[in-house]
């Protein structure tokens, strides 16, 4: 018997949408074109996430509708994918953006969102996390990485600075800083979870918070 997923309060069974999936994202040693890539030695090597983990990732972030989600070094785009169809299966309609430095991979995910039909709501980036502007971040409330600690560590900096409050992000086998134990919400030998939580702005006491009264002169 399957097991059943609860997201959001919605029980499912995803047997079959997973079956499919992994027909559609073969083992990586199926597409050798990334191989090809020029890398140097900051890159991290493309880990492909088990299909099976993606209702457990989906579960873990919280997904809900309207919610826009963020791959930071998405591979073939199997995870925005697969989030995408149980997100809607769950009745929750999402769009999801993948980053990925290799050429060959972002053309290789953009032809399997052409094949689920999914162009309209999954966009695949050709985007060096490590180098280029990431102000885009500010348009995310979902984010899932599955990059080495000294690389999650360099985009700490711009995951902290762009991302909305309330954004959670999801990290696989690996885990943040130790600045950022303040957003911890989980910590298990295959997953952190972090909850980006900041002072509210437009509290006039906040503002004042930290800041000594200037004197009034005549």
């Amino acid at each position: 018997m399957a097991e059943l997923v609860t997201m959001n309060r919605v029980t499912i069974d995803p047997t079959r949408i997973l079956e499919h999936l992994e027909e559609i994202f073969p083992d990586r040693e199926k597409f050798q074109g990334w191989k090809k890539d020029k890398i140097n030695s900051e890159d991290i090597p493309w880990i492909q996430t088990s299909i099976r983990k993606i209702p457990e990732i989906v579960n873990m972030l919280e997904i809900k509708h309207g919610n826009k989600l963020l791959d930071m070094g998405c591979g073939d785009g199997r995870i925005l994918v697969g989030s995408v169809i149980l997100a809607d299966l769950a009745g929750y309609r999402i769009k999801a953006v993948g980053y990925e430095k290799r050429p060959s991979l972002v053309q290789y995910a953009r032809e399997k969102v052409r094949v689920v039909g999914l162009e309209d709501r999954i966009r695949i980036e050709q985007v060096d996390i490590l180098h280029d502007d990431l102000k885009e971040l500010r348009k995310f409330h979902r984010v899932y990485m599955y990059l080495y600690d000294d690389t999650n560590s360099a985009v700490a900096p711009n995951l902290e600075m762009y991302l909305p409050n309330g954004a959670i992000v999801l990290s696989m086998d690996y885990t943040m800083p130790r600045s950022w134990e303040k957003y911890r919400v989980l910590s298990r030998s295959d997953y952190n979870k972090f909850v980006i939580k900041r002072p509210d702005l437009q509290d006039p006491l906040t503002l004042l918070r930290g800041h000594s009264p200037r004197k009034i002169t005549e």
